[in-house]
Order: C-alpha cells, then structure tokens, then sequence
C-alpha cells in the first residue's frame, strides 16, 4: 500500500509538474515577495488592463495544484484574460515545496477564524512549533502566508476589501476548504476545482464556523486523481469526502434549507460532455453552495488547457467555461456586513 500511495503521488507531482510553462509576462504582470515573520514567500499578480488606484478592485487568489507553481496555474486556467475582461485582480500564491497544507490528522489543532483580524485563534504562547508553523518550517501552517499575503495586497494595490475569493485546482482547492475555514472573516466566498473535502477540515470547520461561506464546486466525475466518490487521499494520511458529501457538509454548514434543485447542462456537440448542477438556494445570508459534476471529465480545468493526455488525467470539457462561471458566482457575493464571532 505505501508503494502504490508513493507512485500515486510521484504521477501527481508529474501531472502538475506538466504545467510548468508560462504564458509571456505582460506589463500587467509582477512577481512579488511577502514575508512571513522574516521568511520570504513569492506569489504572482495580474492587474486588469486599465487599472487605476483610483478605484478597487475585487480580487481572486488562485491556487495552483500539487507540484505546480503560480505560473502553471496562470497557464492552466487563463484567469489574466478574465481578469482583463471584468476587471478585477487575479493573485497567484506559491506554496511551499509546491504543496498547500491542510491538517492531516486529529492531532492537528483548528485555529477557527476569530482572532485578532479573524486570522485564528493560533497557538497559547510562542513555542517552536508554532515559529516554525508561522515562518514556513514544518510543519507549515498556510494561513499565516495568506493573512501576509492579503495584508500586502491591501496596502500596495487597491484592493475591494469585501470581494476577495478563492479558487484553485487540487491541492490547491483542498487550501480553498482550509482557507473558508480559518479565513472567513476575509475570504468571501470559494471556488474548488477537482478537490473534495478533506475529512480532518469537516472536523475543524465544525468546530468553529461563524458565518456561511458561498461554495461552488467543479468536479469530474471520472476524476483518476482525486475521485469524485472520496477515498483515502493521495500520500496524505487523511480521507477525502466523495463531492456530494463535500456540498452536503457545506449546505448543512450554511444553513441551507431542503434539498438541493438539479439542473443538467446538456454538451455543445456529440463529443461533448454534459453537466449535472445540484444547488442549494435557500441558505443563511445570501449563501449557497452548489456542485457542478462534469458527467465523464477528469481531473481538469474545464474550458483550460488539456495539459496532459486523457489516458493521465481525463478530459477536458470544453462545454463549460470554469473561469465565467467561477466570476459570475464571485461577483454575486460579496462580503456580508461585518460580523462578530461568537464570544467577541
């Protein structure tokens, strides 16, 4: 079994090491450095065509997958056009040695998201391992990257404070789920791509959740990387939630009444693939969470690049437009009006 879990993850890294080529910057694109208690971390940004300070923008972090890079994932998805297109601004994150972290076991403590600038509880005093935790040491804990991220954005460019989303492929949607989490205080809502609910973040969320975070999910449903049914997750240590458990958790988390409406996007050509939508409308707040299952496609971004043949990854649909729909659901939620966390 740990031969078979070590090539699954050897053929993963390879899978998004395929992505590694980059489109030509663009005078809209810089590379930038934040630091996280002295430790550097990079990340890549593209501001809209036109851009000015003069007014702000809403802003996507997109998040690359297992042995990808921001690059890669700017390749992959072709979010800059998007971006230019309804003018807002795409930030790519690096993750450290090319993998986002997400807690692995029940050992692992939930931070929740109601601290100081909702950045989690974090650790009662200042020891090693939280240090190492904050400056990127092992283990890592993201969320401090992310709240340094974030707070560079904020102060260097004009950034719409109420509409910052995520999304990301993979490894990098399973950092989606984390950041809903510990982040809900600043990330309005998330867009997972080919990634289900890791079993130790249901367990985390439950415990502390104070508001309903808007989800929507693409999946394959012939995903052979991360599987649309959940399954122990590749070299992790932890289970995966099949995709339907995933939104059942977040319809239950939102506060979402009934059962979810289904809706079937039919292809645009016999080779095409069809689409099933099962959504839940009537949450807290204005919320939803809603699952897009692409009837035969694979581990992909789809209306991307088909970044490596089919017989590795799936298919890719070129029946959905990924990067509108994930926009249009962004556009529609923003931040709701500032809450308390429970006891503050």
């Amino acid at each position: 079994m740990k031969l078979r879990g070590a090539l699954r993850f050897c053929t993963i890294l390879l899978v998004h090491a395929a992505l590694f080529c980059a489109n030509p910057a663009r005078a809209q694109d810089r590379t930038e450095i934040v630091k996280v208690n002295g430790f550097p971390r990079s990340y890549e940004i593209h501001l809209p065509a036109g851009y000015t300070a003069k007014k702000t923008y809403p802003v996507v972090l997109a998040l690359h997958g297992a042995g990808g890079d921001a690059s890669a994932m700017a390749h992959l998805t072709h979010l800059d056009d998007t971006a230019d297109k309804h003018g807002f601004i795409v930030v790519y994150p690096n993750a450290r040695d090319a993998r986002w972290t997400t807690p692995q076991n029940e050992n692992v403590r939930p931070l929740g998201g109601i601290g100081p600038r909702n950045r989690g509880i974090g650790f009662p005093d200042d020891s090693e391992r939280a240090r190492a935790m904050r400056v990127g040491g092992l283990p890592v804990h993201d969320t401090y990257y992310f709240n340094e991220l974030l707070d560079q954005l904020e102060s260097k460019y004009s950034v719409d404070t109420s509409r910052i989303y995520a999304t990301g492929l993979s490894d990098g949607g399973f950092m989606d789920f984390w950041l809903a989490c510990e982040l809900a205080g600043r990330i309005a809502a998330v867009a997972p791509v080919a990634a289900t609910m890791p079993q130790p973040i249901t367990e985390s969320c439950s415990d502390w959740s104070f508001r309903p975070v808007p989800i929507l999910m693409i999946h394959g449903t012939t995903d052979p990387i991360v599987s649309y049914n959940g399954r122990l997750g590749f070299g992790a240590g932890y289970f995966l939630l099949s995709a339907k458990e995933t939104l059942k958790f977040w319809a239950k988390t939102n506060d979402c009444k009934g059962k979810p409406s289904r809706t079937t996007l039919p292809p645009n050509s016999p080779e095409g693939l069809e689409t099933h939508v099962d959504s839940y409308g009537e949450c807290k707040d204005n919320s939803e969470a809603i699952l897009y299952s692409v009837v035969k496609g694979g581990h992909t971004w789809p209306g991307g690049e088909q970044y490596l043949p089919e017989t590795v990854v799936g298919k890719t649909s070129a029946d959905l437009d990924a990067n509108e729909l994930i926009w249009k659901f962004f556009s529609a939620h923003p931040m709701p009006p500032k809450q308390s966390p429970p006891g503050q």
